[in-house]
């Protein structure tokens, strides 16, 4: 399935504008879910942007086809907390949550990235501590 990063123009465009991503389908089988593709990229030290878009994928020549439109989550990430068991917890700013589709993303796409042309202001200089331990940047 690797050739979707290659391929898939959403897919290609988030790994070009966002240079450090991990790319996943959640739900592979289809047995407890719709498999959906994850393109997931941290920005700014502070930032998480996830796009999700449902798939089908043919096992037989190893290809995947979208099924529906991409969506676009960006979370502001408050805190990161190493626990005493090795995990890390996230705290999220609940204020600095945005959902968007296509358009936003085509004009983002336009902008080289730019999050000011679709009227979302980011934080640049100002990263949290312990980022780089839960998001590439």
């Amino acid at each position: 399935m690797s050739n979707t990063t290659a391929t898939e123009p959403n897919v290609k465009a988030f790994n070009s504008l966002f240079t450090k991503t991990t790319n996943f389908i959640s739900y592979f089988t289809g047995d407890f879910g719709q498999p959906r593709w994850n393109s997931i990229a941290g920005i700014h030290g502070r930032y998480e942007l996830t796009m999700q878009f449902d798939v089908d994928v043919n096992r037989t020549n190893s290809t995947l086809r979208s099924k529906t439109d991409p969506q676009f989550f960006l979370v502001e990430i408050q805190s990161i907390d190493l626990l005493p068991d090795g995990r890390v917890s996230i705290g999220y700013n609940p204020l600095t949550q945005h959902k968007f589709g296509t358009k936003e993303w085509e004009i983002l796409i336009r902008a080289s990235g730019d999050f000011k042309s679709i009227g979302i202001d980011l934080i640049k200089d100002s990263p949290i501590a312990g980022f780089e331990r839960v998001l590439p940047n």
